[in-house]
């Protein structure tokens, strides 16, 4: 019987046993073919500024044609030196402003509409408080109200916060301002001060005739009718239903049952002892609450 040795030198044996192994534990081994073509990878951007293609292409490598600069314009340089840009430092402002909503479309700025948001604007770019890119971009100074106000309804105390220079003065944006909006007072607040969501409560006020209040089956006239204090305290009974933390879905648009925005806090609801105006009496009611939805208190109003 023939017998055939082979000697094996240890070279050789020892990578035949790591591919045994590798073989019984994770299976069959893929070859790689030397011809074989890598997948389209795009390089990672490393944060250094890369030509273009068609400087790729260009014979000078995206180079100008001639080394010399080019040269500015007479008239840029001297805009450049007439006009230099300056470097100024802004603080974040809390305002206190007050303004009579009538002849206005509310208090947040809309396009082509008048608002007392576009006045004030108006008047610290005249003051030159304000820039061209934060009268156009009012994000860049980080301005915020603390709640807006709808078409003719006034405001006896507004705050808005906003980014301005150090040495903001009231007196100069007053000036620019028309007489039914004033600027009360500013104070510096700390960079991540925002009016809006660090306001703790808001208080509206609706003043309208006690008429309003009659039996609708009974006809009266306006400048005769009295408001009784037995209705007056069925009214205020009425009124405590709408305190506290509540749903109030039905008193809005777009708003779901089940949705948690739906939810506000109403801290007190009255109304006040009646007034007389040119032989007319008046009731106002006051409401004060966390927050409010759209067309919240109105509805309210309709519903008593």
């Amino acid at each position: 019987m023939l017998k055939t040795y082979f000697n094996v030198s240890k070279p050789f044996f020892t990578p035949c046993v790591s591919i045994l192994k590798q073989l019984s534990s994770e299976g069959p081994i893929r070859i790689k073919d030397m011809n074989e073509k890598k997948p389209f990878q795009k390089p990672k951007y490393d944060g250094r500024s890369k030509k273009r293609q068609w400087e790729e292409r260009r014979s000078d490598k995206g180079k100008s044609i001639t080394s010399e600069p080019k040269k500015a314009k007479v008239d840029d340089v001297k805009a450049e030196s007439e006009n230099p840009v300056e470097k100024i430092k802004r603080r974040k402002f809390a305002i206190l402003l007050g303004y009579s909503g009538v002849n206005y479309f509310g208090m947040q700025r809309n396009p082509y509409t008048k608002t007392i948001e576009e006045d004030l604007f108006k008047a610290l770019h005249k003051a030159k408080f304000i820039n061209d890119l934060c009268y156009d971009q009012v994000q860049n100074m980080q301005f915020q109200r603390a709640a807006r106000t709808d078409k003719g309804v006034s405001a006896v105390r507004q705050v808005v916060s906003i980014k301005l220079p150090e040495n903001m003065d009231i007196e100069q944006v007053n000036k620019e301002l028309p007489d039914v909006i004033r600027l009360f007072d500013c104070k510096r607040v700390t960079k991540g001060f925002n009016s809006k969501s660090q306001c703790s409560g808001r208080t509206y006020m609706y003043m309208l005739p006690t008429v309003a209040f009659a039996d609708h089956d009974k006809e009266v006239e306006q400048e005769s009718f009295r408001l009784d204090a037995d209705k007056l305290n069925r009214i205020n009974e009425l009124l405590k239903h709408f305190v506290g933390t509540k749903n109030f879905h039905n008193y809005t648009s777009k708003k779901k049952p089940n949705d948690p925005s739906a939810k506000r806090y109403i801290m007190s609801f009255v109304c006040e002892t009646p007034i007389i105006r040119n032989n007319v009496e008046f009731a106002i009611l006051k409401v004060h609450g966390q927050s409010f939805m759209m067309h919240q208190i109105r509805k309210w109003l309709d519903y008593c």
